[in-house]
């Protein structure tokens, strides 16, 4: 029924609902419930008052999965057009911008994102690019060789390159390439403490 006895802790800096070691099937309805979840318990809790609001962000990986269920399809077109009133503002982060043209409900999940971070897309999509985002040529170009090729002996120097659409402002920048915490990840034990893969590191400002 959408409803849920879990907390989540305000004072945690990170929260993770991971559903990845669920079969197909149950990741299907998982997505349901983590969406209502968050529309419910996150999203429709915030202020309208900008003076109130509080600051959290929500990062979905993998939205694209979702675009095969109608209803979480219906459920993120409904999350897409009723959070701005909640001060909430969309994001997407994406390599395959085109996946939104799935149907009418990703299109309108597309547009209705305030910011869109495109990183080096298929040279297939040129056109359609052009037209969703409404580009130059050499915009478009730009897109399509972000980040470099492969084969460069200079494609680490390039990593980090962005196309960053704004509500319709068009900037190119690139982000710091942090390599040599690229492959860390980590794991919240029962005593408070994060395990990641080079050791471990302190959570609560303890010095421990």
């Amino acid at each position: 029924d959408g409803q849920s006895t879990i907390t989540i802790r305000s004072d945690a800096r990170f929260t993770n609902i991971d559903i990845s070691q669920l079969s197909q099937q149950e990741k299907d309805k998982a997505r349901l419930i983590a969406l209502t979840y968050i529309k419910t318990r996150v999203i429709n809790k915030n202020a309208v008052n900008p003076k109130k609001t509080e600051y959290l962000a929500v990062i979905c990986d993998e939205v694209h999965e979702n675009f095969g269920s109608e209803p979480a399809g219906r459920l993120l077109d409904d999350v897409s057009r009723t959070s701005r009133k909640r001060l909430v503002s969309l994001w997407t982060a994406t390599q395959a911008l085109r996946d939104y043209e799935r149907s009418k409900l990703t299109i309108s999940l597309m547009h209705q994102a305030a910011v869109k971070f495109v990183f080096k897309q298929n040279y297939r999509d040129r056109a359609w690019l052009k037209e969703a985002l409404n580009l130059t040529n050499g915009q478009v170009e730009k897109v399509l060789s972000l980040g470099g090729e492969p084969s460069d002996k200079e494609s680490n120097a390039r990593k980090g390159e962005v196309c960053i659409e704004d509500n319709g402002k068009i900037c190119f920048c690139k982000v710091d390439y942090l390599q040599a915490a690229e492959g860390a990840a980590f794991e919240r034990g029962d005593d408070n403490t994060c395990f990641t893969m080079s050791g471990a590191f302190d959570t609560d400002g303890d010095g421990e």
